[in-house]
């Protein structure tokens, strides 16, 4: 899994493709809680 330098970056990334999928929040989860 990519690590992120800062929650901006895993909300700008992740978040975005979350978004576009329309996954549930669990993987923006997923991506955050590894800062």
């Amino acid at each position: 899994m990519v690590l992120y330098s800062s929650v901006d970056d895993c909300i700008a990334s992740v978040g975005f493709r979350v978004v576009l999928l329309e996954y549930h929040s669990d993987i923006l989860d997923s991506c955050c809680s590894n800062i």
